[in-house]
């Protein structure tokens, strides 16, 4: 429980900064983290995944493309983090 409540005091402070970091890849979130519109790159500009919400969907649907297999779980697993996030600033 307080493993969460921390996760999500991280995330929503990176959602209020412009220049969101992921230190254990070096990734850097790159677009609208907050319309759901981004991608994941690297330093180097390198995407690694975009990440688009659908706007026409029921409840909330995102179209991802993930270019290395092995990150898949990873680009899921922050974009779902992300969303709940967002979620709940708004509530």
């Amino acid at each position: 429980m307080a493993v969460n409540l921390v996760m999500q005091q991280k995330v929503l402070k990176l959602l209020e900064e412009k220049d969101m970091d992921y230190d254990a890849r070096g990734w850097k979130l790159d677009g609208d983290a907050l319309g759901m519109n981004f991608k994941f790159i690297d330093k180097q500009k390198n995407v690694y995944a975009v990440v688009r919400k659908k706007i026409i969907a029921v409840g909330d649907s995102y179209k991802m493309e993930i270019i290395n297999d092995s990150d898949e779980l990873l680009v899921v697993m922050l974009t779902v983090i992300l969303d709940e996030a967002f979620h709940s600033k708004r509530s």
